[in-house]
């Protein structure tokens, strides 16, 4: 076999959908990344403190979980996914020009509220579609393949970034316009994904839409295996608070505004190369393993910089952080899909992230309490001691599933996970 047919083979599960919704996210992921590593920055230097910090991102991202499930349900509903993919991209792009606009409460608020929005609209039907056009022996890898090309995108953004601010020093605000350029081409790609056969939302019938799962039933008829995945990845996000603290943090530790953004560089380039190799890996050995992994590189990040860092170890420990999100972003996604029957995908995938962005709001909140009253090293170090519990969770967490019996009438089964 030539080195042409081995690679090619090696990429066969890359559809005509999996391709373009990976090239949406990277430039998408340009777009947001560009602004993100300077947010605490900006906000900071116009006079916000760490505890708006934590509950700004944190009630962002709650408004974003309870989006993804309403909207992945709504998906499963009318069996059609592009349509939120569009709308939702859109939305978030148009709102990243306004948080340069003015540095007041509201246009801030409401702008990251608007962008937040936007990701609830379409993540959990993205999600859904990558799903479905994967199977069961090449998820890990789709969903790695979707998260390197996204982390690429967010690696690409702080660089540009980065050569702006250094013919522009502390000019933040002006930056806020340039997103809309691979913004817009993000969204422009949406029109090209394959057209879906479904049904319009009028069509359904009081007969037919009696039929649809509600969250308590769902919930319900869920087998223990996927309710139990769901509230160990809800224990993780009780803990994973912004990542906007740590990069305070590393500020603190005296690290300037410029190597700021070179480690979080680093950090996506590490989030990039470890993304697929895990989605292979968890394919192979199994999701549970990779993941407990994960959990223990995060505790010990986290311990780490609650410590004094010179700042070469700073970018090690940001490169070991990466390949935890890695395995968060990749491993867990995966992980919950592979149960989920795909005409639920929307609606099992989008519970997850609403339990998630749930938890998320009280640990950012609860992160910049800690922080404003206790430090840094105090609230870092809760943080990583907390994880043993998750660990030990996990550790116990069995994939048995109650419909593994040849029955699958809810949800799926995937015994090697």
């Amino acid at each position: 076999m030539s080195i042409h047919q081995k690679t090619k083979n090696k990429f066969s599960f890359i559809t005509k959908n999996i391709l373009i919704l990976s090239f949406v996210s990277l430039l998408t992921d340009v777009a947001s990344e560009m602004l993100y590593p300077i947010m605490p920055l900006y906000l900071m230097q116009v006079g916000y403190g760490v505890i708006f910090i934590g509950f700004v991102e944190g009630f962002a991202d709650l408004v974003a979980g309870i989006g993804k499930y309403y909207f992945g349900s709504m998906s499963d509903k009318i069996n059609s996914r592009n349509v939120f993919v569009r709308f939702g991209y859109g939305v978030s792009i148009l709102s990243k020009p306004l948080m340069g606009i003015s540095p007041s409460f509201g246009v801030i608020f409401g702008a990251r509220l608007m962008d937040r929005l936007g990701k609830g609209i379409r993540t959990a039907p993205r999600d859904a579609i990558l799903a479905t056009e994967s199977s069961q022996e090449n998820r890990g890898k789709v969903f790695g393949f979707h998260r390197a090309m996204d982390a690429f995108g967010a690696t690409l953004g702080p660089i540009i970034a980065i050569i702006y601010l250094y013919f522009y020093p502390s000019h933040y605000s002006s930056l806020f316009l340039l997103v809309l350029i691979p913004g817009s081409l993000a969204v422009a790609l949406t029109f090209f994904l394959k057209k879906e056969k479904h049904r319009d939302i009028s069509t359904l019938t009081p007969t037919t839409e009696s039929k649809r799962e509600s969250l308590k039933s769902f919930w319900k008829k869920s087998p223990a295996s996927y309710r139990n995945l769901i509230i160990g990845l809800a224990m993780l996000a009780l803990l994973n608070s912004s990542d906007m603290f740590l990069l305070i943090r590393i500020r603190e530790l005296g690290i300037s505004d410029m190597y700021i953004i070179l480690i979080y560089i680093l950090y996506n380039i590490s989030f990039t190369f470890f993304a697929l190799p895990l989605g292979y890996v968890g394919d192979k050995f199994g999701f549970k393993k990779v993941f407990l992994g994960g959990l223990i590189v995060f505790s010990l990040v986290y311990g780490l910089l609650a410590r004094e860092l010179s700042t070469v170890f700073i970018f090690l420990v940001f490169l070991a952080y990466g390949f935890f999100t890695a395995i968060h972003e990749v491993i867990g996604k995966a992980w919950i899909s592979s149960y989920l029957d795909p005409h639920l995908q929307g609606t099992g995938l989008g519970l997850s992230m609403m339990l998630n962005s749930l938890a998320f709001l009280f640990a950012s909140i609860i992160t910049g309490v800690i922080w404003n009253s206790f430090g840094s090293v105090v609230a870092l170090s809760v943080i990583s001691l907390g994880v043993i519990p998750v660990i030990i969770f996990f550790l116990f967490l069995t994939s048995s599933h109650e419909t593994c019996n040849g029955k699958r009438s809810l949800l799926g089964c995937n015994t090697r996970h």
